[in-house]
């Protein structure tokens, strides 16, 4: 159910607009094709498809200890697909 906003503030604009985009990657948990990971730090989608758009990540909020590895791994993933990966 989408959110009305009355009055909104700026920040309200962002956030509808921000978790519309988030809900959308979420939906490709639908296609078989695309891997969905959906973690309290990050949320990304890899495919088998060379469109950028399917392979995603979003919601970026590491621990500083964990910068480095969640990017590697995410980057290891698409190269091993051999697909471009959308940041």
């Amino acid at each position: 159910m989408p959110t009305i906003l009355t009055d909104p503030t700026n920040a309200d604009v962002v956030a509808a607009i921000e978790g519309n985009m988030l809900a959308r990657y979420l939906l490709y948990r639908l296609c078989p094709e695309v891997e969905v990971h959906d973690g309290p730090d990050v949320l990304w989608t890899l495919s088998e498809l060379g469109y950028a758009t399917l392979n995603t990540v979003h919601r970026a909020q590491l621990p500083p200890g964990d910068c480095d590895r969640v990017i590697a791994e995410v980057m290891r993933r698409g190269r091993l697909k051999g697909v471009p990966l959308l940041w």
